[in-house]
């Protein structure tokens, strides 16, 4: 297994992210997944999750990453499909950037209950694979989600 460092990248660029912008579409488990992202705007990027399974929406997220004065921070709140949230209403998953290539962005969420790192990249520039690693103790699991552009 990749050993990914939980230090956040400190000059990281918002625009390092710009590959990761575009509607992306793919099926895990044969249930539909989308993932949206916009270009980076007023050192914001926004991204919106739906999971489809039976024609029915089994959950959204809401996410966004933002350039922090010391580092990129990914926020994902998720919602059921009436929009009510499964957080606390301040709460949300909080991930930083730990590492930026012009293919791959890693993000580490350090909680204490859920330590994992989340990756994306782009394997050809019109195909994302998305996937968790988790910290040791973790209680989530590995897991992968491949997606196309368009």
């Amino acid at each position: 297994m990749e050993d990914f460092s939980a230090i956040p990248l400190v000059k990281a660029e918002l625009d390092n992210l710009r590959w990761l912008a575009g509607s992306w579409s793919g099926r895990v488990d044969g249930d539909d997944m989308e993932e949206v992202w916009t270009e980076p705007s007023a050192g914001a990027m926004m991204g919106m999750f739906r999971h489809i399974a039976d024609g029915s929406v089994r959950f959204y997220e809401f996410m966004t990453i933002t350039k922090e004065p010391e580092h990129i921070k990914l926020t994902i709140k998720h919602f059921n499909p009436d929009l009510v949230g499964w957080e606390d209403k301040d709460g949300a998953a909080r991930f930083v950037l730990t590492r930026s290539t012009g293919k791959q962005a890693v993000f580490h969420q350090s909680s204490a209950n859920k330590p994992l790192w989340l990756i994306y990249e782009t394997l050809d520039g019109s195909t994302l694979r998305i996937y968790f690693r988790p910290v040791e103790n973790s209680p989530v699991g590995d897991s992968e989600f491949l997606f196309r552009r368009g």
